[in-house]
């Protein structure tokens, strides 16, 4: 009887692991690598104040015409458990002169999908806020 019992045991929590592995199998086509979003372009929108177009936190499926370009992604940004926070931006300046890397957090931006599947970050940032961030010198980190 012990032996019975034993082997229904184990066979039930094979079956149960095997289950949950099926669960956790994910699809890599809905991955974005990180080598993708690096250089990517960093846009601004105007958002009105109590306007809930960016509560949602929901991805962009186009980079919108009235978006103005203020800069690049130089890096993303990992807490010391992994958790995406922010991103290292360079913004401001023209043709790579007087630009300055910042990190603006993740819940101020959204992901967008920019033409020919590049990608890009949209902020709800000002101009203003933009230039108040503190600049981060990213040799910090080497």
């Amino acid at each position: 009887m012990k032996l019975t019992t034993s082997l229904i045991t184990g066979t039930f929590l094979s079956l149960a692991a095997t289950s949950a592995f099926a669960e956790v199998h994910m699809d890599p086509m809905s991955f974005v690598p990180a080598d993708k979003i690096t250089d990517g372009a960093i846009y601004r929108m105007d958002v009105a104040e109590g306007d809930t177009v960016w509560s949602g936190g929901t991805a962009y499926q186009a980079v919108d015409t009235s978006w103005t370009k203020v800069g690049e992604i130089d890096d993303i940004l990992l807490d010391r458990e992994g958790k995406m926070v922010a991103l290292l931006a360079e913004v401001g300046g023209f043709l790579g002169i007087g630009d300055r890397d910042v990190i603006i957090p993740l819940d101020s931006v959204r992901f967008a999908i920019d033409d020919a599947k590049s990608y890009a970050y949209v902020t709800n940032l000002t101009e203003e806020q933009l230039k108040a961030l503190p600049e981060i010198d990213d040799d910090i980190w080497d």
